[in-house]
């Protein structure tokens, strides 16, 4: 049942066999490289990557899914003492722009004044940021 499917008769989309659960990318992996400079001194880069995904309400999966993405992130720490560490974590290095979630809704029961008429409501990823940690175990 999706109502807000464009492609909707009466409310009613028929969902075959087959079909691809939406929000879920039907390939994704990751790869974590690690790295120990000094005895002080690790590093890590993350590379994510994942296929698109169909909107929720697209159970039929007759619309077009988001775009497929990779995402590269990378973290930096340095521990001047057994008991302290320094940290520098960068998410999203190229400031790669993608959506990872996608629904189908009704805009103008949102905003009533809204131009943009598509039903396809769409979340997108954080952009770059940068963080600056510090840890202390005991």
């Amino acid at each position: 049942f999706s109502p807000n499917h464009p492609n909707s008769v009466d409310g009613a989309l028929a969902v075959e066999k087959g079909s691809k659960i939406p929000s879920i990318p039907e390939h994704s992996a990751k790869l974590l490289l690690c790295y120990q400079w000094t005895e002080k001194v690790n590093s890590n880069i993350a590379v994510n990557t994942s296929t698109g995904v169909y909107l929720r309400g697209d159970e039929a999966n007759q619309d077009k899914k988001t775009a497929s993405y990779t995402v590269v992130n990378a973290n930096i720490e340095y521990k001047p003492t057994k008991n302290i560490a320094l940290n520098i974590q960068a998410k999203n290095i190229f400031d790669e722009e993608y959506e990872r979630f996608g629904l189908y809704g009704e805009p103008d029961e949102v905003l009533e004044d809204l131009e943009n008429e598509s039903p396809r409501f769409l979340s997108p990823a954080a952009p770059r940021s940068l963080a600056l940690g510090i840890k202390y175990s005991w």
